[in-house]
């Protein structure tokens, strides 16, 4: 059965707002194969038993039931004690879902961690009298600084925006701060090679004059130490503007791939 026709041009604009991940079949072992369940820690199991359940009252369009979907995969992924570090790629298996879209579903837990906020935040429409589906909730998610995150939720209220305006939002915000990262990181890189430089070169001299001058070793040995300490300053930033590039940039988790 084709789609159903959209009447107006705002009807279009919205009527892929509503669309939700299509849940494939769990896969059923072959005759003498083994149950892909009984692989499944006990912990995992019964989760996969919620899961499944919470989906299928999902599938009503429900957000708050999508919700709880997603603070239980936010569960799964945040105890890999517990249910072990594949854990959530596992449950995608079991309920037929790709392991991006649970994670998506776990960054909303994250967003919107207790079911009141989210209520509360569901509740609210468009001044179009639009309500928030769950493809809004999931679109603002990808953006992780919570200050922005909720002005953005203000604009898409006041402005009517769209799904596809959110998503662009958040793409042009992240591009912007990936080009600042970028430049900080090569700024420091610089730094870094001229500090590096600077203590081969004094190394090299202490090492040269080593007990001919006295009182001359302690003091190169301070000047090293202290370089040294400089360029480890320079690393540690680096490491640091690179672990905000990474989370700006959205780099998969390891098991979304799969």
């Amino acid at each position: 059965m084709g789609e159903r026709p959209v009447a107006t041009r705002r009807g279009a604009r919205f009527a892929h707002e509503s669309a939700v991940p299509t849940r494939k079949s769990a896969a059923k072992p072959a005759a003498g194969a083994t149950d892909p369940t009984q692989a499944l820690p006990p912990a995992l199991l019964s989760r996969a038993t919620k899961l499944r359940e919470l989906l299928g009252e999902a599938e009503a369009g429900d957000s708050a039931a999508r919700h709880k979907v997603a603070l239980l995969v936010k569960e799964v992924r945040d105890a890999p004690d517990t249910y072990g570090e594949r854990a959530v790629a596992q449950l995608a298996t079991q309920v037929g879902l790709g392991a991006a879209t649970l994670y998506r579903y776990a960054d909303v837990g994250d967003c919107w961690p207790d079911a009141k906020t989210f209520v509360e935040a569901a509740a609210r429409r468009t001044k179009s009298g639009r309500p928030l589906g769950w493809a809004m909730f999931v679109a603002l998610a990808q953006e992780r600084d919570g200050r922005v995150r909720r002005g953005l939720h203000l604009r898409v209220v006041e402005k009517d925006l769209s799904v596809r305006d959110v998503r662009r939002d958040v793409a042009s915000r992240k591009a912007r701060k990936a080009v600042s990262l970028a430049a900080s990181l090569a700024a420091l890189r610089r730094q870094a090679a001229a500090l590096a430089a600077s203590t081969r070169k004094t190394v090299s001299e202490a090492t040269a004059d080593a007990g001919k001058v006295p009182g001359r070793d302690l003091a190169a040995i301070r000047a090293c130490a202290a370089q040294l300490a400089r360029l480890l300053e320079v690393v540690r930033g680096a490491a640091e503007k690179l672990e905000a590039l990474a989370e700006v940039v959205g780099a998969p988790h390891p098991e979304e791939s799969d």
